[in-house]
């Protein structure tokens, strides 16, 4: 192993065992004598270890190996070809893997805080590639590969939105709401203006459940609010098994009292519904009876003939009254 102080600073590294060499750039001289050790290590034990491969790859090699093995296997796959289409534009996709170092990605970071991007834009680039540098060096065959991304500090994650909607705003964003490219945000803004718990539930069945986060839109005002409802939540599920035990009580006493089993408590409504009718038959028969006593009771005339008595047919029958 040869370390070497170059003039802009960084110290290269080079190793040769057994007819095999690589070499790399760090920052610091502690970082390359680690490196040096880790390859020599690796060359001891047999590892096959591809240099010669890593030196003459560079990063836009690895964003279009995920590009094509990984992304399709996403569920939503829109993002991560939005990211690497950044990266792909980038000078450090240009260079080759052993030259990369975490300095580099470090100023890439700051570089894009200082050009407005939110601290979670920052990060997910940053993970993207840390990722694939990973999945090289276990899955690709870019053993010895180092992961540069993972030794530097990644910005935290973006403050959640406290902003009050203003005099109008409500109705135009209700508006755009009917978008077909805004699924997302129609759950943000009602979660917004409503703070309602169970929309959570509702939204995580069409969009994913990472992209939709409830607790970052619930309003400081209506925290009471919500731990009442959770309460008064909590003593109606109480109630409602209790009316469930009432009912089941119920059926078994009257399953009981119609003679059967209690696994034929589902014939009980027949039975119900058949008793109903009756009811109203019995009714309706004894609304017709007082009705009939109310009125004058009424005989027809009968005429006596040698067969008999009989109406008389030939005439309207005389009625006498009583």
């Amino acid at each position: 192993m040869y370390i070497q102080k170059q003039t802009n600073g960084t110290y290269r590294v080079w190793v040769r065992r057994r007819g095999r060499s690589t070499s790399s750039t760090f920052d610091r001289k502690a970082d390359a004598e680690a490196f040096g050790r880790k390859i020599e290590a690796a060359i001891e034990a047999g590892a096959s270890v591809e240099y010669q491969r890593i030196k003459s790859s560079t990063l836009a090699d690895l964003l279009h190996l995920y590009e094509a093995n990984v992304i399709p296997e996403r569920r939503n796959p829109t993002q991560e070809k939005q990211r690497i289409k950044h990266w792909l534009a980038t000078p450090l996709a240009k260079r080759p893997l052993d030259s990369l170092s975490a300095m580099d990605f470090a100023r890439y970071r700051d570089s894009r805080k200082r050009a407005g991007r939110a601290d979670n834009t920052v990060r997910l680039e940053l993970a993207l590639v840390g990722r694939i540098f990973n999945l090289a060096r276990m899955e690709w065959g870019y053993v010895g590969l180092n992961n540069p991304v993972a030794d530097i500090q990644k910005p935290g994650g973006s403050q959640g939105r406290e902003r009050r909607l203003l005099s109008g705003e409500f109705f135009r964003l209700y508006k755009r709401l009917r978008r077909a490219d805004t699924g997302s945000a129609e759950g943000d803004v009602l979660a917004t203006l409503f703070g309602l718990e169970e929309f959570q539930e509702v939204i995580s069945r069409f969009v994913r459940p990472e992209s939709f986060n409830l607790n970052t839109y619930l309003r400081p005002d209506n925290t009471v609010a919500m731990a009442a409802l959770t309460q008064r939540r909590g003593a109606l599920i109480e109630r409602r098994r209790a009316l469930f035990e009432t009912i089941d009580t119920l059926n078994s006493r009257v399953c009981q009292a119609l003679g059967l089993a209690y696994e034929h408590h589902h014939a009980v409504k027949a039975r119900f519904a058949r008793l109903e009718i009756l009811r109203e038959l019995k009714v309706r028969a004894a609304e017709r009876l007082k009705h009939s006593e109310s009125l004058p009771a009424t005989v027809p005339l009968l005429q006596r003939n040698t067969r008999g008595f009989r109406f008389c047919h030939h005439k309207r029958p005389r009625m006498a009254i009583f």
